[in-house]
């Protein structure tokens, strides 16, 4: 509305008149539009580039200089939960452009979109696909765990929050779900309900179960509750914690270990000092006592020769590890022979395996389970020893044995191996053309050869050893077995009830599947 008021102008009154106006609006998004979308490819949470970049205009086609636009998922092609989209969502536009810089969609999938919103206005994105590039895998009892440029992921069981996230009335994942964190992780072990990873700098964190301590981080509880059997709730950690006093001398660890069956953890440090935390009524802590261990503990006799060690391997109720001379020793539970030391006598330090040390047996590596354990010597041949039942210790009979007996055929073409990984009661090994032979028990289709048929000798995992199953590596957990390919992929096989396949089914699976990508 107008306003008048007088001026005086050389003694005369005159009138004037004013004119106001209210404030300018801003011009209204009419339009939204992704100048730079999405890479048709994108890593499992790893930063989208180039970044994505939104444009808004008005409704003659002009920049709309300032405003705010904001991003979310579209199309989604898995309904599991979890965060899928995670950055800065809502961005100010300059200059008519929002620019997304620092975007990561966690979750693998074909055929993802985005939407961005400005006002009421809405556009998305050309489809896109999440793929998760591993390079390194490890089964637990009923979970399976990947670790990858982006993080670790598991799928699988969770009732313990062995998945590194909450577990409320999802107890089980059949595809990989990212552990949230931002920590940097170089390796992955997975327990029996519970998972551990060693970070940069030697520090170690688990999650999941810690009734035994098994966690490491000086407790027997945990901040979550988690369902327990008959419907109790226990204490658990369903976020990574940190193994008490990792990262700093004498505890910065160069590697880590646990296994299906597996209420303890074992980690090693650089130097070749074994320390080991959680339950321990047979004496598999090493400690030469049968009490169980909140925090790392040092394996009595390791790290001064001869027990400087290379490699550990923490089984069911025993452990075991290489020392640099080439030699095995083992201790714990013993009643089935599976420290090979030739007695049937359990051991609360580390006894020598039979023979180990001094050719043939002069081992590289070793893979302990729940009552039996297995060597890799420098030939490229597998012993095995302990519990055989179902013929998991490989030499043509179910006999067991407290001293090392040769895998049929292992140590020559085609049966060089590589790598060794045990499961409950079975075992694998990938061969020098990555071919993955296994061999024991196979109610579920573990040994991977089209069966349900237990074989004492080994079987040839059906279709590996040719493109794309040419593997690297292999992790068997209680009824599942996992390979890592060559071109860092992941199939699983055998039982998949819990969701520890990662195929996005709850079924089990006689010969190798990809988990989902």
């Amino acid at each position: 509305m107008g306003r008048a008021w007088l001026v005086l102008l050389g003694g005369l009154m005159v009138a004037a008149c004013s004119s106001e106006t209210g404030p300018t609006q801003p011009p209204v998004v009419a339009h939204v539009t992704f100048t730079s979308q999405p890479p048709a490819s994108v890593e499992g949470n790893v930063i989208l580039t180039p970044a994505v970049e939104v444009t808004i205009r008005d409704s003659n086609g002009d920049l709309v200089p300032r405003g705010t636009v904001t991003l979310g998922i579209g199309t989604v092609p898995w309904p599991a939960p979890g965060p899928r989209l995670s950055g800065t969502l809502t961005v100010s536009a300059h200059n008519g452009v929002a620019t997304f810089a620092d975007l990561r969609v966690d979750k693998p999938g074909s055929g993802y979109t985005l939407v961005a919103t400005s006002g009421a206005v809405h556009a998305s994105s050309s489809p896109f696909d999440v793929k998760v590039t591993f390079t390194d895998v490890a089964a637990g009892g009923l979970h399976t765990c990947g670790l990858t440029s982006g993080g670790v992921y598991c799928w699988g069981a969770d009732t313990y929050g062995q998945l590194g996230g909450a577990t409320g009335a999802v107890i089980a994942d059949s595809v990989p779900v990212l552990v949230p964190s931002l920590l940097q992780f170089i390796q992955v072990a997975g327990g029996e309900e519970h998972t551990c990873a060693l970070s940069r700098g030697g520090v170690a964190f688990c999650w999941g179960h810690n009734d035994q301590s098994q966690l490491g981080d000086g407790t027997r509880n945990g901040p979550d509750q988690c369902p327990g059997a008959q419907t109790l709730l226990v204490q658990c950690d369903t976020a990574p914690a940190q193994v008490a006093g990792s990262g700093v001398s004498p505890l910065a660890f160069a590697s880590i270990s646990s296994g299906p069956l597996a209420l303890h953890t074992c980690s090693l440090t650089a130097g070749g000092t074994a320390y080991c935390w959680g339950y321990n009524y047979s004496g598999q802590i090493g400690d030469n006592t049968t009490t169980n261990r909140p925090a790392p503990t040092q394996v009595v006799g390791a790290g001064t020769a001869p027990l400087v060690f290379t490699a550990l391997s923490a089984g069911g109720v025993h452990t075991c590890g290489v020392t640099a001379d080439n030699a095995l020793y083992c201790w714990g539970y013993n009643a089935f022979g599976e420290l090979g030391d030739g007695t049937l006598t359990d051991r609360y330090t580390p006894a020598q395996v039979t023979g180990s040390g001094s050719a043939p047996l002069r081992f590289t590596a070793v893979t302990a389970r729940r009552l039996h354990s297995c060597g890799l010597t420098t030939d490229g041949a597998v012993y095995c020893w302990g519990s055989n039942a179902l013929g998991e210790l490989g030499d043509g009979s179910t006999t067991g044995e407290n001293t090392p007996v040769l895998v049929t055929g292992s140590g020559t073409p085609p049966l060089v191996f590589t790598s060794i990984g045990g499961g409950d009661i079975h075992t694998c090994g990938v061969t020098t053309v990555g071919a993955l032979y296994c061999w024991g028990f196979n109610h579920n289709g573990q040994l991977g050869d089209s069966t349900t048929t237990n074989s004492a000798t080994p079987v040839h995992v059906r279709g590996s050893g040719i493109g794309p199953l040419v593997f690297t590596a292999v992790a068997a957990g209680e009824g599942h077995t996992c390979g890592l390919t060559m071109g860092h992929t992941v199939y699983c096989w055998g039982f998949g009830a819990d969701g520890e396949l990662g195929n996005g089914a709850r079924t089990s699976q006689v010969t190798p599947v990809p988990i989902v990508q």
